[in-house]
């Protein structure tokens, strides 16, 4: 029976997808079409070659690869989807909460950052208007822009 172990994550579009694992089911109802509904051509490929081989030719070579090859896919099948889940770029839930902290800290930093510019800008324009460099007005002018 399939146990729902995880969720992958999709870093730019944040789609999820379940990660299960032991026996699957529906890889042993619907062989090749499951990898081609998981998007898992390669072994769509194989397990197609290995059903349809053995149809083609014996019946003994029918028994050693329909019960070997068809029969075998459902116990390894979760694993091959969850493996093809990390190659295509998705993440664990653990990367994917490291990387919204990530994410956050780094939004907060420039908001940080930000309001110092400001700060240090004002200071700047002040420091301009006591030298004499800056008038009253255009002081007022440039500050009404920075705090916009």
């Amino acid at each position: 029976m399939s146990k729902l172990v995880a969720q992958a994550y999709h870093p730019v579009n944040g789609s999820t997808e379940n990660v299960w694992e032991r026996f699957s089911y529906p890889c042993l109802l619907f062989g090749p079409l499951w990898f081609v509904y998981k998007g898992m051509w390669g072994w769509a490929l194989i397990s197609l070659v290995l059903f349809a081989g053995s149809l083609m030719f014996s019946l003994l070579l029918f028994v050693i690869t329909f019960g070997g090859g068809w029969f075998i896919f459902p116990f390894i099948a979760n694993a091959l989807h969850a493996k093809s889940l990390l190659k295509k770029g998705y993440l664990t839930e653990k990367q994917w909460l490291e990387q919204e902290s990530l994410a956050k800290q780094s939004s907060h930093n420039s908001e940080r950052k930000q309001v110092s510019s400001v700060a240090d800008e004002l200071s700047k324009l002040a420091t301009l208007k006591e030298q004499g460099v800056l008038t009253e007005e255009e002081f007022l002018m440039q500050k009404s822009k920075l705090i916009a």
